[in-house]
């Protein structure tokens, strides 16, 4: 999966395994895709219940399976792939809330997630990246980026984030 990428949006960078390396069960049979195929009409409420219950789902399905993996390299796949895609639909909800400023921001991740290696119970380093703005737009990016975290953080991920231009 290489980016939820909505009309307005640049496809988020970041650097992490794609869903084939969650048991397909854990994937494909989840009901949440069909409701994300506009997400500008899904109201916030909806996002964070449908991404806790994903959020749960999965980690409850890489715990399982993960007495039958082989090495510890691939639960740290399924972790990884599952926080991926959660942050790439805030990121893409994100935009459809605010398009005119997603255009002109990038997400990108770094350390352990960056690296694609988060491990059970760590944190998420985050770094929105964008151009130089004026005073008027910087109200909205700052709307942006916290309509971002604050979701992230309702679906209690432990954050480390950085705004760079």
């Amino acid at each position: 999966m290489k980016g939820l990428k909505t009309a307005q949006s640049p496809i988020i960078l970041l650097f992490l395994p794609n869903f084939l390396h969650l048991p397909l069960t854990c994937i494909l049979n989840w009901p949440l895709f069909p409701e994300f195929s506009d997400l500008s009409t899904l109201e916030r409420s909806d996002l964070l219940a449908s991404l806790k219950a994903f959020k749960t789902e999965t980690a409850e399905c890489a715990k399982q399976h993960s007495h039958s993996v082989e090495s510890g390299r691939l639960l740290v796949n399924k972790i990884t792939a599952s926080t991926d895609f959660i942050i790439q639909t805030v990121y893409a909800w994100s935009s459809a809330q605010f398009p005119s400023t997603a255009a002109k921001i990038v997400l990108f991740a770094q350390g352990g997630y960056g690296r694609a290696e988060l491990n059970p119970k760590s944190d998420i380093d985050l770094i929105f990246l964008h151009a130089p703005i004026k005073d008027k737009l910087e109200e909205e990016l700052n709307a942006f980026i916290e309509l971002n975290l604050y979701l992230l953080w309702d679906l209690k991920y432990d954050l480390g984030q950085a705004i760079r231009t």
